[in-house]
């Protein structure tokens, strides 16, 4: 019974299925202006947080709503750049095979998966 309908088509989970398309592309779209400012992964350093996992108790959303106030400081912060920007919305880079090994092309501390 658990294969028979996809994760995210019954009508619980709908609303999660937005939330986390618009996650992705809101990250995806910060990431690119980042990009094309020449700022991608300048402040990466030390900020990882690993979690065990999610489960049903309420103690388990407490993570979840942190998040989420995390990332709206992120978009009050960062996201406001590409939020009326046209060119972030469709300008996507993506290095080739030649252009990863030269060094001018990259940007610093690029290593492509080869």
């Amino acid at each position: 019974v658990a294969f028979c309908e996809p994760v995210f088509s019954l009508p619980p989970s709908v609303p999660f299925y937005y939330l986390m398309r618009l996650y992705n592309r809101r990250f995806a779209r910060m990431g690119r202006s980042r990009r094309s400012r020449n700022q991608l992964g300048n402040h990466n350093a030390g900020r990882r947080f690993l979690f065990p996992g999610y489960t049903f108790e309420p103690a388990s959303a407490v993570p979840i709503l942190k998040a989420l106030v995390q990332w709206g400081r992120l978009e009050l912060a960062e996201g406001w750049r590409s939020w009326f920007d046209p060119k972030a919305k469709t300008q996507l880079v993506i290095p080739s095979r030649r252009n990863a090994t030269n060094q001018s092309a990259v940007q610093p501390g690029y290593r492509p998966l080869i």
